[in-house]
């Protein structure tokens, strides 16, 4: 399966130990659970997969799996879906038993509606809390994303994306959220197509990072048409 963590997020909320027959208490987020997750998603059939994600205050959470999945996520009612590129069809997956420690790690399961599960387990990255300015993301980037190969991306001093795809040129930008935090809007534009989403940096010292001295992003645009990158400056 393919999950969306690439260290950015599930922040899940601590699970209700659900019932047999009848109704269940949903899921209770602790306060600010958000932050960037990284560690591995362990599919059936699959194994062990590298991960990360992003985890917002009001429960949505986003992941991406090494094997291409991308999942999008609600703990408030712990569904969302999961999805693997553009045009795919995307099966519904249901949480249950997660944990968070706020600031430390998450845990839990997942079932897919294709049949797919398996378990995840996270841990809180301190490159939250480290905010950077917009002019740290200024230059020309090396990409490395799982679908829509990118020959080329640079970013100006104001957060402005130009840059060359499979599809052809594209452009974007990266807007400050909260400026006490390593969390960014980020939006790009190709092929007719509005893809919006999450990206945050990844240090020089960053080491446990696939891609140190970089940018992550996870973006989206409807169930079906998603994709997350890692682009390394150069």
């Amino acid at each position: 399966m393919r999950l969306l963590l690439a260290c950015v997020g599930l922040a899940l909320a601590v699970g209700c130990g659900g019932g047999g027959g009848g109704g269940t208490a949903g899921p209770v987020i602790p306060p600010n659970p958000e932050g960037i997750y990284r560690g591995v998603v362990n599919t059936a059939g699959i194994g062990q997969l590298g991960a990360y994600g992003v985890a917002l205050p009001n429960g949505d959470i986003s992941y991406y799996a090494s094997n291409g999945y991308l999942a999008f996520v609600n703990l408030n009612s712990e569904v969302g879906y999961m999805t693997n590129g553009d045009g795919i069809s995307s099966p519904g997956i249901t949480l249950s038993g997660v944990s968070i420690s706020p600031g430390t790690s998450a845990t839990g399961s997942y079932a897919v509606s294709t049949g797919d599960r398996g378990t995840f387990q996270f841990t809180y990255c301190a490159e939250y809390a480290s905010p950077k300015s917009l002019s740290t993301f200024a230059g020309t980037y090396t990409a490395h994303v799982t679908r829509y190969s990118i020959s080329s991306m640079t970013i100006d001093d104001h957060g402005n994306i130009t840059g060359t795809n499979s599809e052809g040129p594209f452009t974007g930008t990266i807007s400050l959220i909260n400026p006490t935090e390593n969390l960014y809007e980020v939006m790009f534009f190709y092929g007719g197509v509005t893809y919006s989403g999450l990206g945050f940096w990844a240090g020089a010292s960053a080491t446990e990072w696939a891609v140190p001295n970089g940018f992550y992003v996870l973006v989206r645009a409807g169930d079906s048409r998603a994709w997350a990158g890692q682009f390394q400056k150069n």
